[in-house]
C-alpha cells in the first residue's frame, strides 16, 4: 500500500525493446475487480500471481488495448 499520497512505485529496466511503463490500480479484493474488468470488456494478460510482501497482481488490458495491473 501507498506510503503517501501522490505516485508511488519503482521503476526497472525493460525486458524487452518497446516495453513502456504499466500504471497499477490499487484494489480492496483483486479477485472481484479482475472479474469486473473482464465484464467491462477487458482482457486479463497475466493472471492473479503472488508478489511477497505487497500481496499479488493482475495484469490487464482494456477495451481499447492500454495495459495496467491490479494490485
Amino acid at each position: 500500500m501507498p506510503r503517501s499520497f501522490g505516485v508511488n512505485g519503482g521503476m526497472y529496466k525493460r525486458m524487452k525493446p518497446g516495453q513502456s511503463p504499466i500504471n497499477s490500480i490499487s484494489v480492496e479484493d483483486i479477485d472481484v475487480y479482475a472479474s469486473r474488468l473482464v465484464e467491462a470488456g477487458g482482457q486479463v494478460i497475466v493472471p492473479r500471481m503472488p508478489v511477497p510482501g505487497p500481496g499479488c497482481m493482475v495484469h490487464f488490458k482494456d477495451p481499447e488495448d492500454i495495459v495496467l495491473a491490479l494490485w
